[in-house]
């Protein structure tokens, strides 16, 4: 899923909870559960820095758009830390990090190829849903992102 839908969620998680280790661990789990769901993603090639991946189309596709969701995700986050001042920020703040947190290391994975990220890569892989196990089209794939994001941003401006 996008990192947006991933920071809501997770700012959720912080907010339920009003802890900020509580909330980014929350947050954490939430990637993962959302990430079962079946979803649209861009096309991402296999590969890291060192193998030329960044050379190939489709990734520089994807690296634009994820530094544009990462942009949105950190205002969304700015924006409910100041819509919602009697919540707890750091927690709402960590549960948001934690929940963008897995892509991130998904990320430097890709531009440094270091062993340890690539373990951690392997299990945020495995906990993903497999879009050749359930073909997802991108209408759909995208809607499913759309509702996650709406029923976040509902509950959470219920705060408000």
């Amino acid at each position: 899923m996008y990192l947006t839908v991933h920071a809501a969620a997770g700012a959720l998680a912080g907010i339920a909870v009003t802890n900020a280790p509580a909330g980014f661990a929350l947050g954490v789990l939430s990637h993962f559960v959302l990430d079962r769901v079946p979803h649209a993603d861009p096309p991402v090639p296999q590969g890291t820095a060192s193998d030329g991946v960044f050379r190939h189309p489709a990734m520089r596709r994807f690296v634009a758009i994820a530094a544009v969701d990462l942009v949105l995700a950190s205002a969304l986050t700015g924006w409910l830390t100041y819509l919602l001042p009697s919540a707890n920020a750091v927690a709402l703040i960590a549960g948001a990090f934690g929940g963008i947190l897995p892509d991130l290391l998904f990320g430097c994975y890709r531009i440094t190829g270091n062993r340890w990220l690539e373990a951690f890569n392997r299990f945020h892989t495995a906990n993903h849903f497999d879009p050749n196990k359930i073909k997802v089209n991108f209408t759909t794939g995208m809607a499913t992102q759309i509702v996650a994001l709406a029923v976040c941003l509902n509950i959470l401006l219920r705060y408000v």
